[in-house]
């Protein structure tokens, strides 16, 4: 299905600009707890268990249920809304208890001697400890407990304190639930700095020194978009 099509059946539920986002307290993360609210609150009206009528043209009514699936979105985006550090902190993965940033100064993996941490350059998915409701459940009652050395803990669990987020309300977080509900977004992964882009570039500077450079890879190419159209 092409594009246009797909975006028929999309159903946006918000829009919200983004020089406003700043002036909501918790931002993003503020902004998806208000909706799931607004969508699955057991003290007005729930789709998962009275769901909605909907009227069709045909004259026929159909009720459904609905549920929260999935929560898909690029990394800066899952960060937003879920108050991880996200790419730019010491624990970069939402999804992993023991997968530290690679740039990070702090020699955290080299002086493992058990061989626990990891990096984010781990290509060995059989050494990558994923998060589980509990330990999630825990790094919040842990920021939620402290009084102290706030800036240093949240840094060290890889979550940032947002009072009004989705993660800081029991009911939102288990809605959307990170180790349950959230994917990042495969094509950003593949294509956006992402697997693609970089083995791309490890193959244009591989076949540099024989002379095929990106022009000669755009002329070639170029060849065979004529050869497609005729």
């Amino acid at each position: 299905m092409c594009t246009s099509r797909l975006q028929e059946v999309w159903f946006e539920v918000l829009f919200v600009r983004s020089n406003l986002v700043g002036t909501v307290k918790g931002g993003v993360s503020s902004i998806l707890r208000a909706l799931l609210n607004t969508f699955f609150n057991p003290n007005t009206h729930d789709l998962r268990r009275s769901g909605v009528c909907l009227h069709l043209k045909t004259g026929n009514s159909l009720h459904l249920w609905i549920s929260l699936e999935i929560v898909v979105a690029d990394e800066a985006a899952l960060h937003y809304m879920y108050g991880c550090k996200g790419a730019g902190g010491l624990k970069c993965c939402l999804l992993c208890q023991n997968i530290f940033n690679y740039k990070n100064e702090r020699g955290i993996a080299e002086g493992d001697q058990g061989g626990w941490v990891q990096t984010h350059a781990c290509t060995d998915s059989s050494k990558i400890v994923l998060h589980t409701p509990e330990s999630i459940t825990a790094v919040i009652n842990r920021l939620q407990s402290a009084k102290v050395g706030l800036s240093e803990l949240q840094t060290r669990l890889g979550w940032s304190i947002v009072p009004n987020g989705v993660m800081f309300d029991t009911r939102t977080r288990m809605l959307c639930e990170p180790t349950a509900h959230a994917l990042y977004d495969y094509m950003h992964v593949l294509f956006v700095s992402g697997v693609f882009n970089i083995n791309f570039g490890y193959m244009m500077k591989a076949l540099m020194p024989h002379g095929i450079t990106s022009a000669t890879l755009h002329e070639y190419l170029g060849i065979w978009t004529r050869v497609l159209r005729h």
